[in-house]
């Protein structure tokens, strides 16, 4: 068990205020008694409860990371996220929710308890809407609790937002694709959502080259592959459980009577397992079946062969978080907000950030 400061002072036989004082350089303790009281700290043990102290002060100097997994997809973005906020004095404690609704919740309510000062969230809920009214979220805009969401728009949400251009990379893929003379595209989703905003990139893509959007054909994972809440396949979080969604998905894709000729990927990890699964059906890739991912992160270079996929600067996607972050919790108040009719909270002001997507263009769609 640590040793508290009443048993220091207990040890020292000083009253616990003296001591407190002694560790903490204020009042008028004698330098002897100073001197003696740290150095008896240091034998026993005695680690000062940084959190009460920052919870006395109301500030905490932490920021608060939500994300569904620390592994591969928000790695980058979470190692530059705590770099950067370093810089600004903040501590960062994170929270894993593994895509699931209760694990989302859960991992807000112990960040809530923990007092940080403010939250920067990777939320699974596509609308403010769908969100429960008791889920921690909500609490959240009831407490004025500086958020900052990131990465999938959400529709009417009270929060300031950091949104990927998720529609901007699918459209980006699409043509890329499209120039290469691909026209029967192909999908592969990794949750049961088809309304996603790459998916309409891709169409929107189809469209402007003068084909029919509704000829793309969207392959979702099925329920054996997708967690509880059926946000995402299990497969997030979990490399091994991605990869064998990404090849369940590519088999779907190519028994289809009118095979397609490259398929999209949602993220590189579904791409990967894409590759391996034509490569053992015996397929060249990209002569027979193109892959590309519209996602990039550090299992982009585990793939056997260089992947095609849009890319966010994870710096540049962290900064930005950050900085509306600071914003909020520094510079201007908490969004305002007001109840509607519904008794649900609307936002009179929110503001979006956007970073830009880049095209890195490898080996599985093009080949000199």
């Amino acid at each position: 068990m640590p040793v508290t400061l009443k048993q220091l002072a207990h040890g020292l036989g000083l009253h616990h205020s003296t001591v407190a004082y002694a560790l903490s350089g204020k009042g008028t303790v004698k330098e002897a008694t100073r001197q003696r009281v740290r150095s008896v700290a240091r034998e026993m043990g005695y680690v000062p409860n940084g959190l009460a102290r920052r919870m006395r002060a109301k500030k905490t100097n932490v920021i608060g990371l939500v994300v569904p997994d620390v592994l591969i997809q928000y790695n980058q973005f979470i190692q530059q996220l705590l770099r950067q906020a370093l810089e600004h004095g903040y501590d960062s404690q994170i929270a894993v929710t593994e895509s699931q609704a209760e694990g989302e919740d859960k991992a807000l309510r112990f960040l809530m308890e923990s007092r940080v000062d403010g939250m920067i969230i990777k939320t699974g809920f596509r609308r403010w809407s769908d969100v429960p009214s008791q889920h921690a979220l909500r609490q959240l805009s009831e407490q004025g609790v500086r958020t900052v969401l990131f990465g999938s728009p959400m529709e009417s949400s009270p929060f300031n937002a950091v949104a990927l251009p998720l529609e901007r990379q699918g459209e980006i893929l699409a043509t890329h694709l499209l120039s290469l003379g691909h026209k029967h595209l192909a999908w592969l989703a990794a949750s049961m959502d088809t309304d996603q905003p790459q998916v309409a990139g891709v169409r929107k893509a189809l469209r402007a080259a003068g084909h029919d959007a509704e000829s793309l054909r969207v392959f979702v994972p099925d329920r054996s592959t997708v967690a509880s809440n059926g946000a995402g396949c299990k497969s997030e979080s979990l490399p091994q459980s991605a990869l064998e969604c990404g090849r369940r998905l590519m088999r779907k894709a190519m028994s289809e009577p009118h095979r397609v000729t490259a398929v999209l990927c949602e993220n590189e990890m579904l791409a990967i397992g894409a590759v391996a699964e034509a490569r053992e059906m015996g397929l060249r890739i990209p002569q027979d079946i193109a892959v590309a991912a519209a996602d990039r992160s550090v299992a982009a270079d585990l793939s056997p062969i260089p992947l095609t996929t849009t890319s966010v600067d994870p710096a540049e996607a962290s900064r930005a978080a950050l900085d509306l972050l600071l914003q909020t919790m520094h510079d201007e108040p908490a969004n305002e907000t007001r109840r509607n009719g519904k008794g649900d909270y609307e936002t009179v002001s929110v503001k979006t950030v956007t970073p830009a997507a880049t095209l890195i263009v490898g080996k599985s769609t093009y080949c000199q």
